[in-house]
Parts: structure tokens; C-alpha cells; sequence
């Protein structure tokens, strides 16, 4: 049995209207593209250095550089760390004896007040009577002491130039004694007579009554410092080197066919131990001086000489005083700063040259990177 179509108006209208028209198809591409343009455009604005992700190599490039960078500011100390280079025998030897004996003193390790046998300080052995006993529950012997002495003598008399002269005699040049300086400044009520005297330590209180019945005695100080440890010091080490200094000659004797390098470096050596001997012989010297003469400082003033003036002591000058402290104050920790800053530009300038251009070299790299993401074309779909 046939069916008829159904030719209703109403539903033919309806067909028409929802019917799509030729060329239509492709609008829901075109909306797409669009939409996609409109999220590339906005999305445009967030593309910068921060959300440039950052490839691979140049990150590692970059960490390299840093690497080398702190090496390089780390080397002149790691060179210090490297050991030295093998001494040749002779100078093995060489360090040997003086590992052996350096600063090793003679006798018993004991306490040096404890010592049977004491060194005087011109190298004399000073030993116990024969009759004494040596044991644990003997009394030490007494030590010589050394002691610098050091005077000074402040006077007021009727004729300063007459007690000055008088002063200046009370040396004895055949003790050897002497006068180490005199000076007479001003006239009058303002003079003032000032002699230095380096006087034998035995002497020094007889001289000292002599120098008060010269006038009237305003201030008198005296002071002793004990260089006893020194003298010894300087004794034993004097000693040790001399004792390398012997080993030395006899190991170049002995070695006459020891190659001329070891030869020439033994030399050397040779003369820096002499160059220390003498040095330590000066200072033995030179203290054995201090400790056999004392020095005696006399000043001598006008008996009738007016008093100093104190100086003021107002609100005003005691203003001005500290200002002008803190004035200097301040300059010196301005030039202080100057100089630091100065100090660590110049230390560090290949470790700050080194990271400017890392930096450099990053913020470079960023800009490209950035500059080629905005240059790409959008994707089609």
C-alpha cells in the first residue's frame, strides 16, 4: 500500500526556515579562528622574561660560567695549599740538623730555677760547691738576675746652670759611664736643664744622693724591668745556631762530591744561619748594655720658677674640644670607608668584571628568546 508524502504547509515553512543556505558550513571554522586570535592577543601582553621558559643549554652555559668564575677568585689560595717541592739531600739534611737542634737547651728539661748548673748571660757555667748536695730536697741556687734600671731625678736649684754642670760630672768614664744627651732651653725663670746619664748599676744609689744634694728634689721615680728570661732566651738560641751552623760546615767537608747546586744551596743556607747568629749576638749585646748601665734623667728648673698654668677648664673650651674630636672622628671613618670600598673594587674587579658579564649574557639571552616567541605565528586549526 503506497503512502503520500506529507505536503502539510505548516511543516513545509518549518523545513525551510531550519534548512542551512549553500556556503554556511564553514562559519564554525571561522568562529574558531577567531576565538583563538582573540586568546593569542590577550595572551600577547604576559610574554616577557618571566614566563620566557629558559632552554636547556644556556642555563648550563651560565652555571658553567658562575664555576669558573669562583675558581678563578680561588686559585691564588690553592696554590698556597700545594706542598713544596723535594728538597735534594744535602738540604734534606740540612733540615734534618735543624729539626734536631733547634731551640733545644742544654742540660736537664727542668725548670730552669731548678737547674744544678745555672748559664750566666756572657755563657759562663756558674756550678754549686763541690760540698753541696745536688738532690731533690736541695735549695735551688740563686739566680743572677737581670735587671734594666731606669731613674729619673727632678730638682729645683738657686743656679740651674752650676747643678747641671755639676751632674754632668758625677760620670766615670773609666766604669764606662757616659752622658747619652743634655739639652738647656729657655733664660731666666723659664729654664729649664735636662741631661740623660747612663751610670753603672752598682753605682746607681750613690749617684742618686749625689744628684739630691745638687738642690731640692720635686718628683724622684725608679723602675726595674727583669729581662732574665730574655737574656736566657736569646742565649739558648744563640746556641742552637751555632751548633747547626757547625753540622753544616762539616756536612759540606764531608760531601766534597756533592753535585755544585747542592753545593751553592748549602752556601746559602750557611750564610742565613750566620746572618742570625749575628742578629741574636747584637741583641745579647745590646741587652747586656741595658742591664750593666742604668739610666739616670735629671731635670733641673729655677727655684723661684712660677708654676705652670693649668690649662682652662670652661664650658666653652671643653665645646670646642669635643667638636673638634668629633670632627676628627668623623674624617678618619670617612677616609676609612673610602678606602674599603676602594680595597674591595680592586680585589674583586676580575670577579665583578666576570659577573656583570654573565649577567650581560643572560639578560641577552632572555631579550632573544622573548624576541622569537613574539615572532611566531599562531597556530591554524
Amino acid at each position: 500500500m503506497n503512502t503520500q508524502p506529507d505536503t502539510d504547509p505548516l511543516t513545509a515553512d518549518l523545513a525551510a526556515l531550519t534548512r542551512p543556505a549553500a556556503g554556511t558550513s564553514d562559519l564554525w571554522r571561522s568562529a574558531l579562528g577567531a576565538r583563538a586570535g582573540t586568546r593569542r592577543s590577550t595572551a600577547r601582553p604576559r610574554s616577557g622574561l618571566l614566563s620566557t621558559r629558559i632552554p636547556g643549554p644556556l642555563l648550563a652555559g651560565c652555571s658553567l660560567l658562575l664555576v669558573l668564575v669562583i675558581g678563578v677568585a680561588m686559585l691564588p689560595s690553592l696554590g698556597k695549599a700545594r706542598s713544596s717541592r723535594r728538597l735534594p739531600p744535602v738540604m734534606s739534611a740540612v733540615s734534618a740538623a735543624e729539626q734536631s737542634v733547634a731551640y733545644e737547651y742544654e742540660g736537664p728539661s727542668e725548670p730552669m730555677w731548678k737547674r744544678s748548673s745555672i748559664r750566666g748571660f756572657e755563657g759562663e757555667s756558674l756550678q754549686p760547691s763541690s760540698g753541696a748536695s745536688v738532690g731533690p730536697a736541695a735549695d735551688p741556687m740563686p739566680q743572677d738576675r737581670h735587671v734594666i734600671r731606669k731613674a729619673s731625678l727632678e730638682l729645683t736649684a738657686a743656679d740651674p746652670r752650676t747643678a747641671f754642670a755639676k751632674a754632668a760630672l758625677l760620670v766615670s768614664e773609666a766604669s764606662g759611664e757616659y752622658v747619652e744627651a743634655s739639652q738647656i732651653t729657655g733664660d731666666g725663670p723659664a729654664l729649664r736643664a735636662q741631661l740623660t746619664l747612663r751610670i753603672a748599676a752598682g753605682r746607681l744609689g750613690s749617684v742618686l744622693n749625689e744628684l739630691r744634694a745638687l738642690g731640692t728634689v720635686v718628683a724622684e721615680n725608679s723602675t726595674g724591668e727583669d729581662v732574665t728570661e730574655q737574656a736566657v732566651d736569646i742565649d739558648a738560641r744563640l746556641r742552637n745556631e751555632q751548633r747547626v751552623e757547625q753540622e753544616l760546615l762539616e756536612l759540606l767537608t764531608s760531601r766534597t762530591d756533592a753535585p755544585l747546586k747542592e753545593i751553592l744551596d748549602l752556601r746559602e743556607h750557611l750564610a742565613q744561619i750566620r746572618a742570625r747568629i749575628e742578629q741574636l749576638t747584637a741583641q745579647r749585646d745590646r741587652l747586656g748594655r741595658l742591664v750593666s748601665l742604668a739610666t739616670v734623667l735629671v731635670i733641673v728648673t729655677p727655684a723661684d720658677a712660677a708654676p705652670p698654668e693649668e690649662p682652662s677648664h670652661s664650658i666653652g673650651n671643653f665645646f670646642l674640644e669635643r667638636v673638634g674630636n668629633a670632627w676628627s672622628d668623623g674624617l678618619r671613618a670617612r677616609a676609612g670607608s673610602v678606602a674599603w670600598l676602594i680595597e674591595v673594587a680592586l680585589s674583586g674587579l676580575i670577579v665583578w668584571l666576570a659577573l656583570l658579564l654573565a649577567a650581560l649574557a643572560i639578560v641577552m639571552g632572555y631579550k632573544r628568546l622573548a624576541r622569537a616567541a613574539a615572532a611566531e605565528p599562531a597556530p591554524q586549526i
